[in-house]
Parts: structure tokens; C-alpha cells; sequence
């Protein structure tokens, strides 16, 4: 628990496997990593704000910052890809699936939603949400975080986003 209490500490992938290994067994609660991930979204403002001052388009901000896609250090990545239609924002994760599946790509799936349908003066909803667990008996989070499109049992777990949103004005700070 000390080591939990220093921001500055880092954990090997396997010790943070085994920490939410305890958390889900303890929680109880399937939908924590779609509420860690607002707290998540809610902590990452600060840089949104800086972006909004050096970029104009959301397509600008995508092609600025690629590592940012690369938050969760060694557990993962998110990466965004054009599709014909959608933008394609995928979680990667750099391990074999496990129980911890599900809390972890709730989390940054959440996390990117809200960063996206806030950057700009348009709102970007999630248009589709793909997860690679099961379907749950209770959506009702889950759809007031992706929508109402959800499929499960997929390949990989991704959002979809209008392609037209890469045109979007960035909202600007006031001065």
C-alpha cells in the first residue's frame, strides 16, 4: 500500500496485472474501469488545454501528439487509424488477454472518448464500440459511455468516430 501513496513510483506490468487481479476479486464491481477512466479523462485536461493552444483541427492535434496514444507505458497503447467512413481508436494491449481484459480497456476506452467528443467545438460521439469480453448482464454504463451500438466478443476492443470529426475546430482557452 506505501508504494501506491508515490505518484513517481513505477510497477512492472506483472505487479499492475496482479493489482487489478486484487481489485476486481475485492471490487466486485464490473464497470470500475469505466469510472477510473473518468477520474483518468478528468486528470488528463491539463494537457488537452495546452494542445488547444497549438493546435486548430482535430486532425492537427491527432498528427502532433502520437505519444500521447502511448499513455499506459508497458501495458498497452491506443492507436488511431482511418477506416473508410470511421476513425478507428483501438486498444493494444501488450500482454496476453486476461481477467484484467476488461477493467483495463474500459478504462482507456473511456478515458479516449471523453477526450475526444471534448476537444473540439463539435462533439465527437463514440459511433460504435467494439470490446473483446463478453457481454454483461448490466449495459446501462456501458451505453451512457459508448452509445447504444456496443458489440462484444470481438477481435480487439476499439471505438468508432465520425471520419468527417478530423475537420473540427479545436475549442480555443479564453484569453
Amino acid at each position: 500500500k506505501h508504494l501506491l501513496k508515490d505518484p513517481e513510483q513505477r510497477f512492472a506490468v506483472s505487479q499492475v496485472l496482479q493489482l487489478l487481479e486484487l481489485i476486481e476479486e475485492y471490487s466486485k464491481a464490473e464497470d470500475l474501469g469505466l469510472l477510473t477512466g473518468r477520474i483518468g479523462y478528468l486528470d488528463g485536461l491539463n494537457l488537452q488545454l495546452y494542445m488547444s493552444t497549438v493546435c486548430g483541427t482535430f486532425r492537427e492535434y491527432l498528427n502532433l501528439i502520437p505519444s500521447i496514444l502511448r499513455i499506459t507505458g508497458d501495458i498497452g497503447e491506443v492507436v488511431m487509424n482511418a477506416d473508410k467512413s470511421f476513425l478507428k481508436l483501438q486498444w493494444q494491449p501488450l500482454w496476453q488477454p486476461s481477467e484484467q481484459q476488461r477493467f483495463l480497456s474500459d478504462l482507456v476506452l473511456t478515458m479516449s472518448a471523453a477526450s475526444v467528443n471534448s476537444l473540439c467545438l463539435l462533439p465527437i460521439p463514440v459511433k460504435q464500440a467494439h470490446f473483446t469480453y463478453p457481454e454483461p448482464e448490466d449495459l446501462t454504463l456501458l451505453r451512457a459511455t459508448f452509445g447504444d451500438k456496443l458489440y462484444f466478443n470481438q477481435p480487439v476492443s476499439c471505438l468508432y468516430f465520425a471520419r468527417e470529426s478530423l475537420n473540427y475546430p479545436l475549442t480555443r482557452l479564453s484569453d
